[in-house]
This record gives structure tokens, sequence and C-alpha cells, in this order.
């Protein structure tokens, strides 16, 4: 049991939403952070320690390769930060800028591994880099104009661009999480997404896949900009004339998918346009499939999306009623579903820009919630449910009614909704059990008379067929306050809020007797459950013929009424115990001689009508009037559950002494029951509680945690992997699909790809790295994920460089974005393209540009082959570098074959990013090639001297060199003994 059933949103719960590897979706609903498991869609974990509404949430980062913690930040709109261990329950820090609320906040990843710095933007335009361990701070960085959202780069970590006004997006260069960033204009720029300055960004995100690419979003429109050369490259308008809510970046392909406000979740795949004429290319983005949710969804309002970050062919939609609708990209003429995991993007999407894919959306599972603004909570009778031979025989199930007049039943033990019946039209005020198959319930709109007169809709319910039938005729009369079944549901008592008490038969459907004009105003009535007789004849079935109901009015005083057969005698007034004047009494309860009362000054009043004494006790902890009191329906248990406006208390009301069970809310609590000794309730958040223990939080139980989270299960993935022919799987540990796996894997021989299936299987996402590395070397694969694009082989990467330079050639605005083009061009070696661009360009210049431009053009066309003219431009080379002129200098230095020097005068700088991007992009031979491969080695010993928490990444490095040995030792991890590394053979 999670002790929290989620219900509509909070408005400001919007985009509180992420999705950790492990296949576990997080979502804020009002105060409560709700971990949600995928494969069974359902909620296993709920986390209580926010006092106002969630508005952010994301999960961290695997920080190694055998790491099963799960590890989440919160933060509400006060400004707290929570970081969380998800698996056990706790909380392992906190922080809080006070009357400063965060508007976004990221892990400040270094190479997308290890989260041990959480970086948050503040409202009042501060972005704070906070230790998440201990909740110290590293730094502080006060911005002078107004931030909106920001984003860092995955690719390098020390990048981070920002949101401004009027379409503005900052870039911020070289922070480190040991100095506090310093604005110049070396590291601090800023340009325009839009010439339009009524557009505002609701979103910015890096690309996934390739380096130095920014998505900003607009409510209309979708901009790709390139952060180096500061230039757009592509604009993506959309059809839907709802707003954008947020943008899903692909990593596995060159490929997003749209989130609009009406529900509508569309996949967009990149397209590359080249003009044969000209040495320029168009890129596009065109849409491959859209869902048809708003069918379905047209009243809900989008609050969150998101994708799986491992198998990117799965999403999830989050709605304002806390519905949580999980899609998956399939392709058309696919029969079934394929299971969680099993399927990844890579799997039904071309590689290239030319692919035709024929996709569609699936419907994958749906988690609903509670209706919108519940108002009162029944539990079922413990009679007869386990011998009840339907689908909910031995279910405990919670009724709750809500103010769309529908009643949901909740499986306590599960958290499960079971079964929602649409029984009136307005909200539900008041519902019964009528044995464990039948439920009455009560509603009526509000009054639109002068006397406040409504019309009444009083209903009897089958929970199983949902057949309902009226109970009683409906007139203009008082609402209706409170419904009373007796204890063997032979009788029904109706309380109005002016009209007198009725009570009716509740086989024949027929009121036996309304009390007369000279009845009191009700407050609240109890049946007895242990005064009753029965009149047992031969051969006959036992006929109830007597019980008894007390009724308490706004004055205090107590009438009993007895029910005898078809006869209701008139209410005779009971002596109490209490003094006149006492405080009024709100509410009250029965069970066997006890007779339970609870007034406006919080204190429960027990009357033992065996023992005749009478008795008040009130909570320590709780103030306020008692709003309901209920007992437990266990036999022999005297606990009563008490309900304040904040919280519930237990009582003991033989011992009059309160139990160590108490449940404490941020908000006001509307109704309560009793499930066992469990006190059930709702509150004005629309969320039911449970509390089945002293603690707010606990450990998600063993049998809900996720099979990819078990040590066991990862041990037999990978012995599946090893082994398929001798792996058996039996059908209890088959939930995360492995059949599928075995079968697949019949049909593929090599061991390593294998083993990343596994890795992908479970969420391995470092491990996964580590072997599309090592394998690209052992085995000369040149078709890494586009996530890996920096250990592409030469020849592709060559290739992606090209297809890029052509974009930025064809879309070039400005001189310094026409520089940067031409550079590119020329460390390609394609000098062609480079004087194409320098003398057809259509970008508007002042004359002295267009005469350097000129005498570039020449240059580029001159011969520089003979010795005397190659000394003499690597010398004014090395002069410009000198002097700080590092691009003019690096691209004499490409004109002349000698990339590599050019190449280590940018790691010497410290631009190793770039450094490595131009030895991958020249030409290459025999020697080039060679010194590359020396200078991504000289990366990868600068990485992981500089601590620990660049080993793992400059592992990587060292595996696609074909360097395992030196991986191993960094990662700690030899191959011979760790189980997802047996197919990386040895160097030594």
């Amino acid at each position: 049991m999670t002790g929290i059933i989620a219900g509509q949103l909070n408005a400001r719960n919007k985009d509180a939403i992420d999705w950790h590897p492990k296949g576990l979706v997080g979502y804020g609903c009002h105060a409560v952070l709700a971990i949600v498991d995928v494969s069974t869609a359902r909620t296993i974990q709920t986390l209580c320690s926010h006092e106002k509404a969630i508005s952010l949430i994301r999960f961290g980062l695997q920080e190694s390769f055998d790491d099963n913690t799960v590890k989440c930040a919160s933060s509400d709109i006060s400004g707290k930060v929570i970081v969380w261990d998800v698996l056990q329950g706790k909380k392992e820090t906190s922080f809080q800028r006070l009357n400063d609320e965060v508007i976004q906040m990221h892990w400040f990843t270094q190479y997308g591994i290890y989260s041990d710095c959480l970086a948050t933007l503040y409202s009042s335009n501060t972005l704070v880099l906070n230790n998440a361990r201990n909740g110290e701070k590293f730094w502080v960085l006060p911005f002078s104009t107004r931030i909106f959202d920001f984003t860092i780069d995955l690719k390098d970590f020390s990048n981070m661009a920002f949101a401004g006004t009027n379409g503005s997006i900052l870039l911020l260069r070289n922070v480190e999480a040991h100095e506090t960033p310093v604005l110049s204009d070396s590291t601090l720029t800023t340009f325009k997404a839009t010439d339009d300055d009524n557009d505002q960004l609701i979103q910015l995100t890096y690309h996934k896949a390739y380096e130095d690419l920014l998505f900003a979003v607009f409510s209309t429109k979708v901009v790709l900009v390139h952060t180096d050369s500061k230039q757009i490259i592509a604009t993506v308008s959309t059809e839907n004339m709802f707003p954008i809510c947020r943008l899903l970046p692909c990593g596995e392909r060159d490929a997003f998918y749209l989130v609009h406000a009406n529900g509508v979740l569309s996949f967009w795949r990149a397209r590359l346009h080249e003009h044969r004429d000209r040495y320029n290319a168009e890129l596009t983005y065109e849409q491959t499939c859209y869902n048809d949710a708003q069918r379905f969804f047209s009243k809900n309002r989008v609050f969150g999306a998101q994708i799986c970050p491992v198998t990117e062919s799965n999403a999830v939609l989050l709605f304002h009623s806390g519905k949580l609708v999980f899609y998956q990209l399939n392709h058309n003429d696919q029969i079934s579903l394929t299971p969680y995991r099993a399927q990844n993007l890579t799997d039904i999407t071309s590689f290239d820009y030319s692919g035709d894919d024929q996709l569609c959306f699936t419907q994958q599972s749906l988690l609903p919630s509670l209706g919108a603004n519940s108002t009162t909570v029944r539990i079922r009778p413990i009679e007869g449910i386990q011998s009840s031979p339907n689908q909910f025989a031995g279910k405990q199930l919670a009724a709750i009614g809500c103010s769309t007049g529908c009643i949901q039943f909740v499986d306590v033990f599960t958290g499960k909704l079971e079964k929602e019946l649409n029984i009136h039209n307005c909200a539900v005020k008041c519902l019964e059990w009528v044995g464990p198959d039948m439920i009455i319930s009560a509603a009526y709109s509000s009054s639109v008379s002068a006397h406040g007169s409504v019309r009444n809709d009083i209903f009897l319910t089958n929970v199983l067929t949902g057949a309902r039938k009226r109970f009683r005729p409906e007139g203009d009369e008082s609402p209706v306050q409170l419904l009373r079944v007796s204890y063997y549901r032979r009788y029904l008592a109706i309380s109005f809020r002016n009209d007198p008490l009725e009570i009716w038969d509740m086989k024949a459907h027929r009121l036996l007797r309304r009390m007369s004009r000279k009845c009191p105003i009700i407050v609240d009535m109890a049946w007895s459950t242990k005064h009753v007789t029965k009149k047992t004849a031969e051969g006959e079935t036992p006929q109830l013929v007597r019980e008894n109901l007390v009724v308490l009015d706004n004055d205090n005083h107590l009438y009993h009424v007895i029910v005898k057969g078809l006869h209701v005698k008139d209410g005779k007034e009971v002596n109490t115990q209490w003094k006149s004047g006492s405080a009024p009494i709100r509410c009250m309860t029965w069970k066997d001689d006890l007779l339970a009362f609870g007034d406006v000054n919080g204190y429960l009043r027990i009357w033992d009508l065996s023992k005749r004494t009478f008795n008040q006790i009130n909570s320590p902890s709780m103030t306020g009037p008692v709003l309901r009191c209920v007992f437990s329906r266990l036999s022999g248990d005297s606990t009563i559950a008490v309900q304040y406006a904040k919280g519930v208390v237990l009582f003991d009301a033989v011992c009059l002494q309160p139990t160590p069970h108490m449940l404490a809310t941020s908000s006001s609590l509307l109704d309560i029951d009793m499930f066992g000794v469990i006190p059930v309730c709702i509150s004005s958040e629309g969320i039911c509680r449970f509390a089945a223990t002293t603690d707010r939080n606990n450990g998600i139980a063993e049998k809900s945690v996720p099979k990819v989270l078990s040590n066991d299960f990862i041990k037999k993935a990978y012995a599946l992997a090893t082994s398929p022919e001798s792996t058996t799987i039996e059908d209890e540990d088959d939930t995360e699909g492995l059949a599928y796996f075995k079968q697949r894997f019949a049909n593929e021989p090599d061991l390593t790809k294998r083993e990343a299936s596994i890795a992908k299987l479970i969420g391995n996402l470092p491990t996964l790295s580590f072997l599309h590395a090592a394998n690209s070397s052992i085995s000369g694969e040149k078709c890494l994920p586009l996530t890996m694009v920096r250990f592409w082989h030469r020849d592709a990467y060559r290739k992606y460089a090209e297809n890029l330079t052509k974009i930025l050639l064809g879309t070039c605005k400005t001189t310094e974005q026409l520089d940067y083009a031409v550079e590119r061009a020329v460390v390609l070696g394609k000098l062609g393209w480079a004087k194409y661009g320098l003398l057809n360009t259509d970008v508007v210049m002042p004359p002295e540009s267009y005469r350097i431009h000129a005498f570039k053009s020449c240059l580029f066309n001159a011969e520089v082959e003979a010795e005397e003219p190659r000394c003499f431009i690597k010398m004014v080379a090395t002069n410009l570098i000198a002097q700080n002129q590092l691009n003019d200098g690096i691209v004499l230095l490409f004109l002349i074959d000698q990339g590599m020097d050019a190449c280590r005068f940018l790691a010497s700088n410290g631009r190793w990013a770039q450094a490595l991007q131009y030895a991958k992009m020249a030409p290459s031979t025999e020697k080039f090639t060679a010194e590359a491969e020396q200078l991504l080695s000289r990366w990868a010993d600068h990485l992981h001297t500089n601590g620990r928490v660049l080993k793992t990444h400059a592992a990587m490095i060292y595996a696609s060199l074909g360097q395992t040995d030196k991986a191993f030792d960094l990662v700690s991890a030899p191959a011979h003994e760790h189980s997802c590394f047996k197919a990386i053979p040895s160097t030594a």
C-alpha cells in the first residue's frame, strides 16, 4: 500500500513530471510526489514532505555501472527543494531560499553520468548550484535580466542556455562546479530566436543526439538553433490550433515529440533537402504521425509529458485530472503491442534522413485517478466479501463520491481503480454501502429557488452490474444531509436540512414513517450494532423485527427511535450525562455499548451504556472541532477514528488513550471512514489517504519493487544474454518480457549486442554506452547511436559534419555566421564550398567585410602546395593565434594541411570538444588518424585526472580506442568479473 491515491492536480503541478531510465514515472499531485511503475501502470510509492504544491521533478542520474538507487529531486512553489531516495522512502536532504520560487532545475551533469550537483533557477533571476548530498551552496549567480527557463547541454555540461524576454536566448559557457561563473562578453552571449517581440519562449532544451544544437519552443512554432554560430537552422510550424505545451527530443534519432494543450501527441522526423546546383542544404522536420487523443480528451488539459529515456518509443501524457496515459510508437502494420522496453525507436525507424517510416501511436496503458473534487468516502463492509462470487470477491473497496456525480471504487490494498459508475449528474453528497455489492447515494444540484428547495436524487446501485434504481420519488424539498443504513441493512434513515426525518424499508423500498414537523434539525444519527432482536419461526428464515436508531439534534438532545418490523415508534428523548450549556456536538457514532460524540472544542465524549460511565478526551496534537468520528468494524475492537480539519487521530475508546497512529495533512479533510483499524480519508485536494503505519514515508514493499531494480533479475537477464539456449524463463519472472528477448537472441550471434540489449532492458545507460564504445573498436562497428556521435567512425562523422556545414551555409544571416560556416568548410577540405559561400551569399554586409571575403576567396583558390607559401602561411597562422585570432589561424593551418597542429592549439586553449570535432572532420590520412587517436587519448587522460566524476566518460573513450584494460581500471570493473562486460576481450 502506498498510503495515498492521487486525484485531480493542482494548477501549479504543471510540468512536474519525469521519467527514470529504470521504468519509473514520477509526478506531483498537490504536495505529494507519486511514483508509477510503467510496466504495471501502478503507483508504487508516494512521498510527502512538501507543504506546498510541487512544481518540478527531476530524477537523478545513474552514478555507476551497477548503481540501482533511484534519486529524485522535487521542488514546490515555496522554493523548498527535497532530494529523495525513492526506494527507501527517505529524504536525503532539503534546502530552501525563503520567498524565492524555483522556476527550473536540472542536475548539473558531467557527461550525463554523475549527479551530485543540482542547479536551480529562482524567480529572483538567480542561478544557484547546490550540493545534492548536504544542501550546501557551491555558488550563487545573479542575473540582471529577467530569466524564465534554462537548460544544460548534456554533451558538454559547462554550457547552459537561458530563456530571456522577447524571445532572447542567453548562452553561458565555461560553467564549473568549483568556481562561480563570470558573466562577461567571453562567456555570455545573447541573441534573439524570433523577430516578433511578443513571442515568449516556453521551453529550451538541447538536442539529445547532436552537439551544439538547441531547441527553442514557442507557443506556435519550434526553432532549432546552432549555438556555436548562434544561427537558426530550422523552423517548425504546426497546424494545430492549440498551443504547444512540450517538446521532447530524441537521442536515438534526429526527431522529437510535440505535445499540444488538447492532448495531441505528434512525432516529427528530420528531413534534409540538398540543392544539387548549390553548396548548401535545407533542414526541415516533418510530422510522421499523431494520436487521436483530442476525441477522447477534448475537455482535458495536458499538464505534462515525457518520453522513456531508454526506448524513446514510449510516451506518457499527464492530464489535469491526474490521469496518466501511456502511448507506444509502432509500425502501422504492427498487430500487437510489444512488452515495454522490448521495442526501441531504432527498431521502428530508419537511420538516415530519407527513411519513409509508416508509424502510428497505440495506447499502451492507462493509470486513472480519482474524480474531480472527491466529496465522500465509505469502505465496503467486511461481512460477505469473501463469499461473494464476482470480480470483487475478497477485495476491500473504498467507494468515493465525486463532485461530477460519479462514484469510484478503489481497491484499498493496491490503490487500483477497479470501477467507475456515473450515477448522478451533480456532486455526490452522501453514500452508504448496503451489503457487499450495493450502494445507496444521494445528490442534489445547487438551490435555484428562494426557499432553498432542491430535487434530491437518491439511487440504489448494484456495483457489479451498474444497474441503478431511484429509491424515492424526487420533488421540491429540502436538501438531503445524511443517509444511515441500519446494521442489518433492513432500514434506511434519511435526514434533511430542514425537513423531518424519514425511515424507509430497504427491501420493499417503502416509506415507513416521516416524522412530524416538530422534528428538530438533525446533526447526526447512528444505528445500533448490538441492541437488535430477531424472531425465528420453525422452518422459516430468521426475520429482523427491531433495530434502534439514535438521533442527535442541534441542541445536543438525543432521541431514541425504535423500528420494529414495519412500525416506527416516536422518538423519545434520552437523558444524557452531559451538562446543559456544554459545547455543541458535531457528530456521533455507535458500536456495541459505546456511544461516541465529538464537539466543537475538539473533545471526544465516550458514553459506555453498560457501565453507565461518561468520559471525554482530546488530542494534544490537533485543534479545532471534531468533524466526524467512526468506529472500527472489527469485532471486539474499540478503536475510533476522529476527524479534525487537518488530520485524523485514533483513540482507544475503552482505555481513553490516543494510539500512535495519526494522519496529518496540510489541506482540509472532507470525510473519513475506517478500513479495519486504518483510517481512510479524502481531502480538499481530491487525494485519498490512509495511514497503515506511524511513519509518513515508507520504503517500497519488496513485492512492488520493479524487476529491473532487483539484482536477481539483472543476473538472470545477463545470463540470458550469455547463454540464451540454456536459460529458462519462468512465467512469474517474465513481467519484463524476457521470453521475448530469448526468442530474439536466438537469431543474434553477437554477444556484445545481446548484452547491450539487456543493458537497455534494465535501463543501465552507462553500461550501454560503454558496450557501444567498446564494440566500435573491437568489431569496427560504424553505426553507433546518435547519442554517441563523438565516438563515431571518422567517415560517418565527416558525413554528418558535411551535412551540417551545408545547412549552415544555406541559413547564414550575418557575417559572423558566414565566417563560421566557411571555417567548417575549410576544415572539411571543401574549399569549393567556402569560395561559393563567400562570393554567392545573400548576407547583407558592409563593404569592408565584402572586401575581406573576396580576398579570402582568392586565398582559397591559390596554389599553396609549394614549401615556401606553406611556411609563410604557417608563420602567419601562428602569429594570429598568438594575437588571440584563433579562428583565422585555425583556417590557415587547415588550408596547408596542418590540421593536427590546429587541433593541438585548440586543446591547449581548453577547447577540447572543438579540437576533437575538427580532428574527425579533416580529410583522413593514416598519419592524421593516428595523431587524432593520440589527441583523443590525451583528452581521456585529462578527464580522469580531474577526479572520479569524469572517470566513466574517460573509460568510454579508452574503450572506443580499444584500450579496454585501461578502461576497466578506471571503473574498477575487470571484464572477467563484471557480468555485463564478458563480451569485451582484454587487451593485455
